[in-house]
């Protein structure tokens, strides 16, 4: 049964952007090798932050499944659009390499300003491949609906490209089997989902969210659901450490799928505010980690819990807030 949606971008699913780039931010304040709060932390305040990482790990399915649920109704594309975000990439880590130069002390070297030029971020990549696709991946899914087998499809490459090879990971990270070329995503494995492959598939689950109404409690209450469930792999194996967060992962897919259908659900109308800030998601997840070795992630870390989830929260409101001025202004001269 297809459902009426607007053709517009509504401040809901804005908002779940905004919330996607700011589980971005609590992925890399956890990071042990960014902000490393979850390696610090013990005990109690352990177990909340890997709460925290459960209900933040899908944050980029959810950015390329919004992508599929907007880009499906039409096929035009502007090939300058994946240069721009090139470009943006670039000027945002030549300004942050500046701002280390100025705040932290550190040599100003050629050497430096031109390796800056290479833009090495794989979002930004495998989104540009996506972009430039899409208009032949709406072509499929349009044949697709018209034959009515959006279901089958569906069910077919989250199998194929999700369910196996996740599975092949599993066996080969808890057993001694050589399972090289055996995954459906390429020689050697799913490579965590970080793949044009995952994208793709994300792309086609949010055009079918789009078209199709989808029932359930589980998925009305998913999120909590889903999260509660990592959280205790987390908390009993190390299954949480490898597999279990995974891009291509059915769980951390679904996380993504359900976090959309609860804010397509959502009529808050249009909010100039939060569709301002929504433009500067992407902003966030270029600058942000530039800004986690200033905020004291680790003593913060060490106190009580409650201390430590409001330096978090007031960590990522910061970081985000600081992130929209600066797209302010790149947008204001661009």
């Amino acid at each position: 049964m297809k459902e009426s949606v607007k053709k517009g971008r509504d401040s809901n699913i804005e908002l779940l952007r905004i919330l996607a780039a700011a589980a971005v931010v609590v992925l890399h304040y956890n990071n042990p090798y960014m902000g490393g709060a979850i390696d610090v932390a013990e005990g109690i305040n352990h177990h909340a932050l890997m709460l925290m990482e459960c209900l933040s790990v899908s944050a980029v399915n959810i950015f390329v499944m919004i992508s599929g649920y907007f880009m499906c109704t039409n096929n035009k594309r502007s090939v300058l659009k994946p240069l721009e975000l090139i470009i943006q990439v670039i000027l945002v880590s030549e300004a942050l390499y500046l701002m280390s130069v100025i705040l932290e002390g550190r040599e100003l070297t050629f050497g430096s300003v031109l390796d800056n030029l290479v833009p090495r971020n794989w979002f930004v990549i495998l989104y540009s491949v996506l972009y430039l696709c899409s208009p032949f991946l709406n072509i499929v899914w349009e044949r697709v609906k018209k034959a009515g087998f959006e279901k089958r499809f569906i069910v077919l490459i989250m199998i194929l490209f999700s369910v196996l090879p996740t599975l092949v990971d599993v066996v080969g990270e808890f057993t001694d089997i050589d399972l090289t070329g055996m995954s459906t995503v390429g020689a050697y494995g799913s490579q965590m989902g970080y793949t044009a492959i995952n994208f793709f598939l994300v792309y086609f689950i949010g055009a079918y969210l789009r078209d199709r109404e989808v029932k359930g409690s589980f998925l009305r209450y998913g999120v909590l659901v889903a999260g509660l469930f990592f959280w205790t792999c987390a908390e009993q194996t190390e299954f949480i450490y490898m597999t279990g967060w995974e891009y291509c992962n059915p769980l951390v897919i679904g996380l993504a799928a359900e976090s959309l259908l609860i804010f397509r659900g959502f009529r808050i109308g249009s909010k100039a505010w939060i569709n301002s800030l929504a433009k500067a998601s992407f902003m966030v997840y270029l600058m942000h980690s530039k800004f986690l070795s200033f905020i004291h992630i680790a003593d913060f870390a060490r106190e009580n819990v409650f201390v430590m989830l409001g330096h978090l929260l007031v960590s990522v409101i910061g970081i985000y807030l600081v992130c929209w001025v600066a797209w302010l202004i790149y947008d204001l001269i661009i």
